[in-house]
């Protein structure tokens, strides 16, 4: 069972699920070694940097040439 419809939080308890997943110690050493991981890594650092690029774009430019949009733009002002 799960808190939400995004199911990022499962209620249900471990004890009642039913089946533990185990993964050995050579399945692991398997994984790190074929570079999945250093995949995911370049992947979701590169994801980050994207993300961190569109939140530091402010809008600096302001329209103008049109009369009701010039005036608005000085509504506010300092006096």
């Amino acid at each position: 069972a799960f808190d939400s419809q995004t199911k990022e939080h499962m209620t249900l308890v471990p004890s009642k699920f039913g089946s533990k997943c185990e993964l050995s110690d050579k399945f692991l050493k398997a994984v790190a070694a074929s570079g999945v991981v250093d995949s995911i890594l370049e992947f979701l650092s590169h994801k980050a940097t994207k993300d961190l690029a569109k939140t530091n774009k402010a809008k600096r430019e302001r329209l103008t040439g049109i009369s009701k949009l010039d005036d608005a733009n000085e509504a506010g002002g300092k006096h």
